[in-house]
């Protein structure tokens, strides 16, 4: 029997269910078929092996099912993707779902607080109301789902409604996850929660607890081998060359410290220096001509382009990360 996260059920989907927008009144989710998957995201090695455990691993078709089937094990419906700004938890949750060949909906729950009371806990259920639609599965993604305890909105009725009816969703899903097949295996219809947040210790306790985000997994800085894939898929991705590009490697090993946001913010200066040089370049002529190309302009763009994160911000993270171990799967 094929296993409802196989890529080729997508394409079995109502399209109703398929489009790009759930509906005109919602604006604050969206469901789609990814097109990325982890072989097609450059770094991440160590998030990426962490996710795959979590959530592969106890697929039918997976080596590791047997295991859990074993000992009674079941999949986590609730992940928390929690580091820095500009670190790519939203790629990461997008390749995931492509991973596993499921649709990705995503909520964006700093749009959310913004309505009124009792508004923007039904928009939670009917966004999830719309995942359990979808027959073979789906991954919801929560952005900022620390929004709501946040803006001086926390402590106030729309804050507590809200994270009410986010944990009821959260057990919901567990408890499908659960059920599904009896045996821990994925089963038709689970809904896989991935949230995400650049503020982990302003969470309450209800919502990162065992039985609902309770996969807590840290997408920190990239490391010099991370900084390399992701830089070669930059330029690669521009048209460029990156076969035997060892300078790419220096430029990976200048770059620590450097967010996956940071590294993009590089690649975009570059190319704006290459342009505006090879501009100058022809209106010369050919009097002081260089040899210029994307090698060239990155290593320009070096001393223009600083790390965004600073070192007392990964602190933090990585205290919160040693504190939160005792509550969590890892």
């Amino acid at each position: 029997m094929e296993s409802p996260l196989s890529p080729s059920r997508l394409h079995t989907l109502p399209t109703r269910i398929r489009a790009s927008t759930l509906d005109a009144s919602t604006s604050t989710s969206s469901l789609i078929s990814p097109t990325s998957t982890f072989s097609t995201l450059g770094g991440f090695h160590h998030v990426k092996s962490q996710l795959t455990r979590h959530l592969l691993w106890p697929q039918p078709s997976n080596p590791y099912a047997a295991a859990y089937t074993r000992l009674h094990l079941t999949p986590t419906a609730g992940i928390l993707l929690y580091g820095p700004p500009g670190t790519g938890k939203t790629l990461l949750a997008s390749a995931l779902a492509g991973e596993c060949g499921l649709p990705f909906l995503s909520i964006s729950v700093s749009q959310l607080v913004r309505g009124y009371v009792g508004e923007s806990e039904k928009q939670v259920a009917k966004v999830f109301a719309q995942a359990r639609a979808v027959g073979g599965g789906c991954v919801v993604f929560v952005d900022e789902v620390d929004a709501v305890f946040s803006g001086g909105v926390g402590g106030s009725e729309l804050a507590s409604k809200m994270v009410a009816q986010l944990v009821m969703e959260l057990d919901t899903c567990a408890s499908s996850s659960a059920a599904s097949n009896g045996d821990g295996s994925t089963g038709a219809g689970r809904v896989v929660v991935v949230a995400a947040t650049n503020h982990p210790w302003m969470l309450s306790e209800a919502l990162v607890r065992p039985g609902r985000l309770d996969a807590h997994v840290y997408v920190g800085l990239p490391d010099e081998r991370d900084r390399g894939e992701i830089l070669r898929n930059l330029v690669a991705n521009e048209g460029e060359t990156v076969t035997g590009a060892e300078w790419i490697a220096e430029v990976a090993r200048q770059t620590e410290g450097y967010s996956g946001a940071d590294l993009k913010a590089l690649v975009v200066r570059a190319r704006a220096i290459l342009a505006v040089a090879t501009q100058d370049q022809e209106i010369q002529g050919p009097r002081e001509q260089q040899k210029l190309g994307i090698e060239w302009a990155v290593k320009q763009a070096l001393s223009k382009v600083k790390p965004s994160v600073k070192p007392a911000e990964v602190e933090r993270f990585e205290r919160w990360m040693l504190l939160s171990r005792g509550a969590c799967r890892t």
